[in-house]
């Protein structure tokens, strides 16, 4: 980019502006384009216990934990700049418990007894790839919210660019889930005929947090609105005429 001097530029618009790399394929048959092939890694843990136990003749026990922990880099901008992707990246990740534990009881040769209970929690959040606190200050941008989720730079959506610049306005995201179930079989023969009796509880609950652009976001249209004197989205990036911000 060549930043450009003049007294009508905004600061911080010429400086969002210069967060746009310059073209990586150009040419008069392919356009001014830039191609990327960004590294998105994947990373598992996992593992799992079980115990099988013979109490008596008549009881058995069996008891089960699993545990899974992935971790990843999700929907990758094609900038490099951790402040300004391009995108809506985030590093994910969910950590997900499972925990069971079983009683047969066999009352006699016709009647046997099942009781299992288990419980399952999934605690998954997207964070942004920009480092923890408002990077606002860094571009000349004022008074911006200094909220505990901050991170990077508020977003900005030049008209004609399909990428917006900044940190993802859809970060961070966080959700825990659970799941409480009980339930108890009891199995009855009487001569040809086979009953079956029970019930199922179950206890479900659901916490999500999903926020949206807790330091702003602005829009430079690229239509003529007031106040504005050009066509061009990166022109009114570059005038500071700000269409629409929230």
């Amino acid at each position: 980019n060549n930043v450009i001097q003049s007294r009508c530029i905004d600061p911080v618009g010429q400086a969002y502006a210069n967060l746009y790399p310059d073209p990586t394929v150009p040419g008069a048959f392919r356009g001014n384009n830039f191609v990327a092939n960004q590294s998105t890694p994947t990373n598992h843990k996992s593992f799992d216990v079980k115990i099988d136990q013979k109490l008596t003749e008549k009881d058995k026990l069996f008891g089960r934990y699993s545990y899974f922990f992935p971790k990843a880099v999700t929907e990758r901008g094609p900038f490099t700049n951790p402040l300004a992707t391009g995108g809506f990246s985030g590093t994910q990740s969910g950590e997900s418990q499972q925990a069971v534990l079983g009683w047969t009881r066999l009352f006699s040769a016709v009647m046997v007894n099942e009781a299992r209970f288990g419980f399952g929690r999934k605690n998954a959040r997207i964070d942004p790839l920009s480092p923890a606190g408002s990077a606002a200050d860094t571009v000349g941008l004022r008074g911006v919210p200094k909220t505990s989720f901050a991170s990077g730079l508020p977003t900005v959506r030049p008209g004609g660019f399909t990428a917006p610049m900044g940190t993802s306005e859809w970060r961070p995201q966080s959700q825990a889930a659970q799941v409480w179930q009980a339930i108890d079989d009891l199995s009855y023969v009487r001569g040809t005929h086979s009953f079956k009796f029970g019930f199922d509880w179950k206890r479900y609950t659901n916490n999500q947090l999903d926020i949206r652009a807790m330091e702003g976001t602005m829009t430079f249209a690229n239509n003529r609105y007031v106040g504005q004197q050009t066509f061009t989205g990166l022109a009114n990036l570059l005038l500071g005429n700000v269409t629409t911000f929230g």
